[in-house]
């Protein structure tokens, strides 16, 4: 599949998307929201596990996003660096500092177990991983079976009798 791209890879990028029949947005790029740029990688070995958050914001000159969100990950010295670039209007920066947290912890996980496929890397932290396997899922209540689902209807607009109870293609009720 690599030699097969590597013969296409001159195949111009306009003609690629008018052969697609995208829906062209002038705003956004045709095929992909997302990039992630490697560079300087070869240098890493199995040993190291440094890893580093470059927190210190883009390292690009301009500070306008080309896409949603851009990931440049690199070697430096016997580290990975990496930075994000970001759509403002997307995603906080609390929002990009935890996929930076996931990315870290990915990373962590492959380089202390290289065999390991990248779907079983690990990317959450325990406590985060509780909350959201056990905590979210916890019910404090009962679930009332004996209601119909129209009774529950009804029981939540009697609470709630000054909000919509159901919202419709733009028609609330």
């Amino acid at each position: 599949r690599t030699l097969a791209a590597f013969e296409n890879q001159e195949y111009p990028f306009e003609e690629l998307v008018d052969q697609l029949e995208i829906r062209r947005d002038t705003g956004r790029n045709p095929l992909f929201d997302f990039m992630f740029a490697l560079q300087n990688i070869e240098g890493l070995t199995d040993g190291d596990n440094a890893v580093t958050e470059n927190d210190s914001g883009s390292s690009y000159e301009d500070r306008i996003a080309k896409f949603d969100l851009t990931l440049v990950a690199s070697e430096i010295g016997d580290k990975l660096t990496y930075s994000f670039q970001y759509c403002t209007r997307l995603f906080t920066k609390e929002t990009v500092q935890k996929f930076a947290r996931y990315y870290r912890n990915i990373v962590l996980d492959i380089l202390d177990n290289p065999g390991k496929p990248i779907a079983d890397a690990r990317m959450l932290e325990p406590a985060e991983r509780k909350q959201i396997l056990v905590d979210f899922n916890s019910l404090d209540e009962e679930y009332p079976y004996e209601t119909t689902i129209h009774g529950l209807f009804e029981r939540q607009a009697e609470k709630t009798p000054d909000r919509p109870a159901l919202v419709d293609n733009g028609i609330s009720l």
